[in-house]
């Protein structure tokens, strides 16, 4: 026999306290309204309003038979998931997660089931890594942005030019601060859709599914509004079950990635975060994987020239016209400033940026495994991705489940979409 999860009896318990004297009440009036029907009949010997009584004395007692079914299975099934949740999550987090008495957050509410508590957890988890990872990116930005900022200002006194600045460090910064910026915006957003499915856990669990799963069942008993009754249990029935289980399943995926990373600076518990890892060295993280292999003369792998070292060749292959900015004076002899202006022209262009940039791992912290956006990218991924899954996966079962109950197999056009 399958245990049974205290807390999801207690849950499924407290919702039949609830409404147990609204449900006996339906379930009298409907059978009242039923005997009315019948004897209705009998007095105008008209056998097909025997058989509309006959039929719902029927629908009554599967009524009845659904509300003592309904509970019974959904009880069973959240043993039979915190059977597999404890097995499934590494170092018995999941026999952890599921104690009544785990984290102040719950208050020790036995009201709060197993799958819904792994839900609520790795929700939490990764709402907690996101501001941290939020956090590096804000303070990276800050950083590039104060540096960025410095300017060297000339000012002239004696002549009408006024003053000149200039900003060394403004191109080298500029690229670093946007994208930090840019990056730290869709985390935010992310952390935003992260606490929104949170609530949205809690108030299934709390007002969502025993209103509509109660609701239903006492719709379903009265002829007029059997349909949308089986519809609000399959809806209350599903989002009890059927969407949480996909972010246990994302919450399982994630424990694994993250106990399976190895980093220099884990947690108490010995984990790595997944999201808040900006490392500067991506082939640490990698244990040394060769990502991009180049060979010392400045050509890549795939036989492109590096956009950073365009020598002069390259540069009379882009800019093969005339100059004419300061090219000859009226006495047909090259002028000083047009060989001033074409050598400083190739320099500039056959100088490698990149050794400024604390060479390739300077770029890499940015755009390189392990980077701003290779993290903000994972981040994105765990808040939506099993969110979607769980939607559409709902959406799927209700249309599934509904006829069973007796309900509309269409949820306002929603079912076209699946």
């Amino acid at each position: 026999m399958l245990p049974t999860d205290l807390s999801s009896m207690a849950s499924l318990e407290a919702v039949w306290l609830e409404w147990q004297v609204v449900a006996f009440a339906a379930l009298m009036i409907a059978t009242g309204f039923a005997a009315i029907a019948y004897a209705f009949g009998h007095f105008l010997s008209n056998e097909k309003i025997i058989a509309f009584a006959k039929l719902e004395f029927a629908e009554i007692i599967y009524s009845a038979v659904l509300i003592v079914s309904v509970l019974w299975v959904l009880g069973m099934a959240s043993g039979a998931v915190e059977v597999m949740i404890e097995g499934a999550y590494p170092h018995n987090l999941g026999s952890t997660i599921c104690s009544p008495t785990y984290d102040a957050y719950f208050g020790g509410d036995a009201n709060f089931p197993c799958h819904l508590r792994v839900a609520r957890y790795y929700l939490d988890t990764l709402y907690n890594e996101g501001k941290e990872f939020n956090y590096e990116l804000l303070s990276a930005h800050m950083w590039y942005s104060f540096f960025q900022g410095f300017h060297l200002t000339g000012d002239f006194h004696e002549h009408a030019s006024g003053t000149v600045e200039f900003s060394p460090m403004g191109s080298l910064f500029s690229l670093p601060s946007a994208v930090y910026s840019y990056m730290f915006e869709f985390g935010m957003r992310a952390m935003l859709i992260v606490r929104f499915q949170a609530f949205f856990i809690n108030f299934i669990n709390y007002s969502l599914y025993p209103v509509l799963l109660m609701l239903g069942m006492i719709l379903r008993t009265f002829p007029f509004s059997r349909r949308i009754g089986g519809l609000l249990m399959a809806i209350g029935i599903c989002l009890y079950f059927v969407f949480p289980m996909f972010y246990v399943f994302g919450g399982y995926v994630f424990e694994n990635v993250r106990e399976n990373v190895d980093c220099e600076n884990p947690d108490a518990q010995g984990y790595c975060p997944v999201i808040a890892t900006l490392t500067f060295n991506p082939q640490e993280l990698y244990e040394g994987v060769d990502f991009v292999s180049e060979d010392p003369n400045g050509v890549s792998a795939i036989g492109k020239v590096k956009p950073a070292e365009i020598g002069t060749d390259e540069f009379k292959l882009l800019y093969n016209g005339t100059d004419t900015y300061c090219d000859v004076n009226n006495m047909g002899v090259e002028g000083i400033g047009s060989t001033t202006w074409n050598l400083l022209r190739s320099s500039v262009f056959a100088f490698d940026f990149t050794t400024l940039l604390s060479s390739e791992e300077y770029m890499d912290s940015i755009v390189g495994p392990g980077g701003a956006i290779d993290a903000t990218a994972r981040l994105t991924f765990f808040s939506m991705f099993f969110a979607l899954l769980a939607i559409f996966s709902t959406i799927g079962a209700i249309r599934s489940l509904s006829p069973i109950f007796g309900g509309d197999i269409e949820l306002a056009g929603l079912t076209h979409l699946i």
